[in-house]
């Protein structure tokens, strides 16, 4: 198994899709373990053990929220554990919190794109909350990627990647949170 540890809005679906032209003979099951699916993760799990030929996708919020001890098991499995890290952490937030604004907004999908300009909406408490959930995730994926032997690290700009179409103009700007990612992962 391909196990790709990693964030929200981190390139990670693109990634794993690269991942499957790679190895055709894995199937790609993305975020297998999505807070969507909590009462299948039992039944999930096992299906991994069933097939070990997989690709999955896994952050620390599925990893936190799911009643399996999955990362045991995800472990014991995964021959290569990649860890996709995005080191512009301020971008990284704001593409988040653009997808929830949109969700909770009900104008669009996390993965739609559009031509014609956005208006959003700053509402610093939701942002702040934003940067301390993205932050919180990167530092469980730091002590997990520090006590790995078996890993392999990979950050979202080295990827030639497809950028998604989104302009959005902000009614205020949301600032700066000077965080470091990178290295929390050297």
């Amino acid at each position: 198994m391909i196990t790709v540890f990693s964030t929200y809005r981190t390139a990670s679906t693109y990634f794993c899709s690269q991942l499957h032209k790679e190895n055709p003979t894995y199937t790609n099951l993305g975020e297998h373990f999505h807070e969507r699916f909590l009462s299948e993760h039992k039944v999930k799990l096992s299906q991994l053990f069933d097939n070990t030929k997989n690709i999955i996708k896994i952050f620390p919020y599925h990893l936190n929220t799911s009643k399996e001890q999955l990362l045991p098991s995800i472990l014991e499995l995964s021959k290569r554990n990649i860890f996709l890290i995005r080191t512009d952490f301020d971008k990284q937030v704001q593409s988040y919190y653009i997808a929830k604004y949109l969700s909770k907004t009900e104008q669009k999908t996390w993965h739609e794109e559009w031509d014609k300009p956005l208006n959003i909406e700053l509402d610093k408490e939701f942002y702040q909350r934003c940067v301390n959930f993205l932050q919180k995730e990167y530092y469980t994926l730091s002590d997990l990627y520090n006590k790995l032997k078996n890993k392999e690290l990979i950050f979202t700009n080295q990827l030639e990647q497809y950028k998604y179409n989104r302009p959005v103009i902000w009614d205020r700007k949301p600032g700066f949170t000077n965080i470091d990612i990178e290295e929390l992962f050297v």
